[in-house]
């Protein structure tokens, strides 16, 4: 992912199984504590502003992965993001050109 690219952000996360319930098969789940992973797109098309921008050069033939991603998005979406990193993991999908 790169300057200029577009992506969608997806959030991962844990679902927990909750209930209030004299059942005791109920009662059995929820001490087994199941939990579901999930996962939503939660912002699509953003553009890349930046990765991982240093005032140094790298290294050379050295490879680096970027972990720090600027991304061109609303107030609103970055209320969204801020609380998407709170609640799980976030990755980025490289839309296709077109």
């Amino acid at each position: 992912v790169g300057p200029g690219d577009r992506v969608d952000v997806v959030l991962t996360y844990k679902m927990r199984v909750r209930a209030e319930s004299d059942d005791a098969r109920v009662q059995e789940m929820l001490e087994r504590n199941l939990d579901e992973r999930a996962a939503e797109t939660i912002l699509q098309n953003i553009q890349v502003l930046a990765v991982d921008q240093n005032a140094e050069r790298p290294e050379e033939n050295k490879i680096k992965l970027g972990k720090t991603v600027t991304l061109a998005v609303t107030v609103q979406d970055a209320e969204k993001l801020s609380l998407a990193a709170d609640m799980g993991e976030l990755m980025l999908a490289l839309r296709g050109v077109g």
